[in-house]
């Protein structure tokens, strides 16, 4: 779902990913997810983000920490800010 043209499915997928993050998930959710973090569409950047956050921050802290600095684009990379700032 993630990976689907449409973009109202990928946002709608990030959406519930950061409602609802799932409990045991595997390195290529990770990977789909850090993939997403410089999309064209920086919303969908700070929703991969959170996603990231919810479902990894208690256990992979220093895989977030290396794929969240790699981030290039400013505004990709002010939107990963945003949704450490805004994470609960």
């Amino acid at each position: 779902m993630l990976k689907n043209e449409n973009a109202q499915i990928r946002k709608e997928t990030l959406e519930r990913l950061v409602q609802m993050p799932l409990g045991l998930t595997d390195d290529k959710m990770f990977h789909a997810l850090a993939g997403m973090l410089e999309d064209v569409d920086v919303n969908m950047g700070f929703l991969a983000a959170k996603a990231l956050l919810s479902i990894y921050l208690s256990t992979r802290i220093s895989d977030l920490v290396n794929t969240f600095s790699k981030v290039n684009r400013p505004k990709s990379f002010a939107a990963v800010i945003n949704a450490f700032q805004n994470c609960n």
